[in-house]
């Protein structure tokens, strides 16, 4: 009994330890992509080549997403010239047109992108705020923008998007 249980735990640790994790990480080359925008246009990682991007990945469903959305419009605009601001959602084109009536969110916005954030990155959790540099280099990942408990707040309360500046210049300047 105690040989077959070290099998397989022994088989157990050899398989996961040639499965590679999907999840992407800071140091990675972003994945090739080839998606449509709202006007149906493909885009591709080749034709964003030497831009630094933000990326944001949501769905309308998300309560977090929406929440940073503002914070996020307030990013772009002050950095609108020097940095591409690409979202990614798991929403068809319709969904998002219907939901961005109601919600501003002034990112190019790449629809039906569940099969690649999923599979192709590795996305388990939303929103998700990824910097990647002029070379398709990933350089910050973070997990929506986090909340902070001041002492005279009871609840705490989402950061600014001043959160995203220092990682956003460091890349600017590299």
């Amino acid at each position: 009994m105690r040989l077959a249980l070290f099998f397989l735990f022994v088989s157990y640790i050899s398989v996961n330890a040639q499965r590679k994790d999907i999840e992407v990480d800071i140091g990675d080359s972003f994945p090739a992509f080839e998606l449509k925008n709202l006007n149906n246009k493909t885009v591709t990682l080749e034709d964003l080549k030497g831009k630094v991007i933000f990326l944001n990945t949501w769905f309308n469903g998300c309560k977090p997403c929406v929440e940073e959305m503002p914070e996020l419009n307030k990013l772009s605009n002050k950095y609108k010239d020097r940095v591409l601001f690409l979202s990614m959602t798991l929403d068809n084109k319709e969904e998002t047109k219907e939901f961005l009536k109601t919600h501003p969110y002034n990112f190019e916005h790449l629809v039906d992108a569940e099969p690649f954030l999923k599979d192709v990155l590795g996305s388990k959790a939303y929103p998700r705020n990824i910097i990647i540099d002029r070379n398709g280099k990933i350089q910050f990942i973070t997990y929506g923008l986090p909340h902070i408990k001041r002492p005279e707040d009871k609840e705490p309360i989402m950061s600014d998007f001043t959160f995203f500046e220092k990682p956003l210049l460091k890349v600017l300047s590299l």
